[in-house]
């Protein structure tokens, strides 16, 4: 099983996938997942986000953050420590970026066992978030 770092795609979340899941939380940074996946920083950045996703539909939580400077070494690599700025209010079914979206409709999405390759019939190449978290990851 992979750690949720590890995590780079939908996909990848299957063996962790349960038949039984009623809801599911995912979390990501907005520049991490727009980075990773080539795609334009679309909402507030810096920013965690985490959705609640059932069947019937998803609930977006953002959390703002500046980061605040705590070292930067000789070499230029710098440490940081987030300074949490107020959240706005949940948003049930706002928009998702397409990585994101994936992931919350695979979750719900029935797959076949039977097939000799089960987790291969899921695969879409191309989709590859850095840094998405599942609870199911853990």
């Amino acid at each position: 099983m992979k750690w949720p770092d590890e995590v780079r795609s939908p996909d990848e979340l299957a063996p962790m996938k349960k038949a039984d899941v009623d809801e599911d939380e995912l979390a990501w940074e907005t520049h991490d997942v727009a980075t990773a996946c080539n795609l334009p920083v679309v909402g507030p950045a810096p920013c965690l986000n985490m959705v609640l996703a059932t069947r019937d539909g998803h609930v977006l939580h953002q959390f703002r953050y500046t980061e605040q400077l705590l070292y930067r070494s000789p070499e230029g690599w710098a440490s940081v420590a987030p300074d949490w700025r107020s959240a706005p209010a949940p948003q049930p079914g706002s928009e998702l970026v397409p990585p994101i979206q994936a992931a919350v409709n695979f979750f719900f999405t029935p797959i076949e066992l039977d097939h000799p390759d089960p987790f291969g019939v899921t695969r879409r190449e191309g989709v590859r978030p850095h840094g998405l978290i599942s609870d199911h990851a853990v």
